[in-house]
């Protein structure tokens, strides 16, 4: 995800007449006339510390609107936790999941998150990166489970990241991260240190004292944030082109 560069370098890249790096002797190794206007426009937003929005991105029509988080530990090789917020017009979202007790339980509850996608039409699922598609193949072909459900699911799959975030904005900010973005746009998470990487410390910690239900509740929080985060930001943009 793009790193902020040093302030000289931002005022370099704002003012830069990118014509002249296009061909020898400045020529810019790898950089065409894109990217360098990109680097140009980044710049110009940390400058002004303002986001910069691009029109002509639209979102799926359909009747239910789904954001989607996995949280799993490559530790442990396990996928412990499929996050869902639920978000029908008219109604207040609602978070349900599927969840790994132990890490025995993985091919149950992956069938079980199958069957919701069955059994699941007319929606989309909101992601932010591309974790959610390759985990979901991963687990496919390690249970042997539908590829029709998968092939249903990847037609459904709307990436914040790739297609909105990248795509059509610049903002301010040393990583384009979901915690970057959605602080950017006044969203905070209830945990004060919310992160995958303690996730997967809270879930070993369950593992270890199972009569920890305060550690499960805390995970369960976190992801449901993470969901509620995706839907800020898509709120966001729509109001942008409301505005």
């Amino acid at each position: 995800m793009p790193i902020q560069p040093s302030e000289k370098e931002d005022e370099y890249f704002a003012r830069m007449e990118i014509k002249k790096y296009l061909k020898p002797p400045f020529k810019v190794p790898r950089m065409g006339e894109r990217t360098l206007a990109r680097a140009k426009q980044r710049a110009q937003v940390i400058l002004d510390g303002k986001p910069k929005i691009r029109p002509g991105y639209s979102f799926p029509a359909v009747d239910t609107e789904i954001y989607f988080d996995i949280e799993d530990d490559p530790t442990r090789g396990v996928t412990y936790l499929y996050g869902l917020l639920e978000v029908k017009q008219g109604q207040e979202p609602q978070f349900r999941y599927f969840l790994a007790l132990r890490p025995e339980d993985e091919e149950q509850t992956i069938r079980a998150f199958w069957d919701y996608l069955r059994n699941t039409h007319l929606a989309a699922y909101y992601v932010y990166s591309h974790k959610e598609r390759t985990t979901l193949k991963k687990l496919m072909e390690r249970y042997e489970l539908s590829n029709d459900v998968f092939e249903k699911y990847v037609k459904a799959e709307y990436d914040l990241y790739q297609n909105l975030i990248v795509e059509y904005s610049d903002w301010p900010t040393f990583s384009y991260g979901i915690k970057f973005i959605a602080k950017e746009i006044g969203f905070s998470w209830r945990d004060p240190d919310p992160s995958g990487v303690n996730s997967i410390v809270w879930y070993n910690d369950y593992l270890a004292n199972p009569s920890r239900q305060d550690v499960l509740n805390r995970i369960l929080q976190y992801n449901e944030d993470d969901c509620r985060a995706m839907l800020a930001i898509k709120k966001y943009f729509v109001n942008r082109t409301k505005g």
